[in-house]
């Protein structure tokens, strides 16, 4: 009964309109039933009253059903009394005048219940949430500078990053490829001007970042300064969304600092509306915009 409440509330019936529903429902469900067992009933005897008092009994049971189920939902806003037959063709409560198109008597109850039932989801949303930070504590999430050892997990991330990329946007990537093989890792490695983090959980690689060490040209109309450039973040799709991204970004924001960076840029394509929200949440704000037209 309280799924039904919670449903009549949420798809707008009054008390008038789910009484009329209920006994437009007696008719026409409770007609082909009651012709249903004359049928059946005349197939087994031939005695007219025998049919008749089955048909009978059958038409009885269906009313009492649909009026038990109409004195418990269609009461009236006002007093609280159950709709009577006599109340068929009135909008107004026989008991006190009040408007039968209103709302149940019970909707304030109803609506209470879902507030305490949101209250208590979004309480077990933030204890989840919680728990999994604790969990991700106590696995000790590592961040380090990557090595040769990991140019195979590297490779296998590159290649998730890039369907990712592919999805978005297919005219720019190819589906199939990764943006660099085990060859121009092992340069990137061992080159000093950039910055590969892996992020590990029990000893196991989980997610990377790919950073470059940049300085803006000593230009006359222009500051001088090194930055951090983040290349590429990605997390193992077995492990996305367990705030392991979080811990990568921190390293990487606390090593762009002790290397004298000024601040951290990075690109997000269009498109990649989950990456954006991640860069956003952890402070960062558009500094320019690419556009494009074809021709």
């Amino acid at each position: 009964m309280k799924k039904i409440k919670k449903y009549l509330v949420e798809n707008g019936y009054t008390p008038l309109g789910l009484y009329h529903s209920l006994h437009i429902l007696e008719v026409f469900i409770g007609a082909p039933i009651a012709f249903l067992v004359y049928l059946i009933m005349g197939h087994f005897y031939d005695d007219a009253f025998t049919i008749i008092l089955a048909v009978l009994v059958v038409v009885v049971l269906i009313i009492i059903f649909t009026e038990c189920i109409t004195y418990t939902l269609c009461r009236c806003p006002g007093c609280g009394r159950g709709l009577r037959i006599e109340s068929m063709f009135q909008t107004h409560c026989m008991y006190c005048g009040e408007d039968l198109d209103g709302e149940f008597h019970w909707q304030s109850e109803v609506m209470a219940e879902q507030i305490r039932e949101d209250a208590e989801k979004e309480e077990q949303k933030i204890e989840e949430q919680k728990e999994e930070h604790r969990s991700l504590d106590t696995v000790n999430v590592i961040v380090r500078r990557a090595t040769v050892k990991d140019i195979p997990f590297l490779i296998t991330l590159l290649s998730q990053v890039l369907e990712v990329h592919a999805s978005i946007k297919p005219d720019y990537f190819v589906s199939g490829y990764t943006k660099y093989n085990s060859t121009e890792l092992e340069d990137i490695l061992d080159d000093e001007s950039k910055r590969v983090y892996v992020a590990e959980i029990n000893g196991a690689a989980v997610g990377y970042a790919f950073c470059d060490i940049k300085e803006m040209p000593a230009k006359p109309f222009v500051q001088h300064f090194k930055y951090m450039y983040i290349d590429d973040i990605c997390i193992d799709s077995n492990f996305r969304g367990k705030g392991v991204a979080t811990k990568i970004f921190e390293h990487v924001k606390e090593e762009a600092g002790a290397l004298g960076c000024r601040e951290i840029t990075l690109n997000v394509w269009t498109g990649n509306r989950r990456a954006f929200a991640f860069y956003q949440k952890m402070g960062m704000k558009p500094q320019k915009t690419t556009m494009e037209i074809k021709v």
